[in-house]
């Protein structure tokens, strides 16, 4: 009885672990580096941070959620595009 009361006492926490960046968007509480090799979960999470009223941008977690989402975004496109010119000039 013990060890069905542990699984579901773990089964209900890993349910909340994936729900707890809900409210983040889609794709949220990833780091600039995630997004950045996530790129088009990122573009879907930048969607989401532009759709959302203005006063909840200003809410410093969902902010910052949003920053790290548009500057991992940025890096990819930036590597990116160094890679088509070095492709380019070389």
């Amino acid at each position: 009885m013990y060890g069905k009361q542990l699984l579901l006492a773990a089964g209900i926490t890993a349910l909340a672990g994936c729900a707890a960046h809900h409210h983040l968007g889609p794709y949220g509480g990833h780091s600039t580096i995630w997004y950045a090799h996530h790129v088009h979960r990122a573009e879907l999470e930048n969607k989401w941070c532009d759709d959302i009223p203005a006063a909840r941008q200003e809410i410093s977690y969902v902010k910052n959620n949003c920053t790290r989402s548009y500057l991992g975004w940025g890096d990819y496109m930036h590597q990116h595009h160094l890679q088509i010119y070095n492709n380019t000039m070389g």
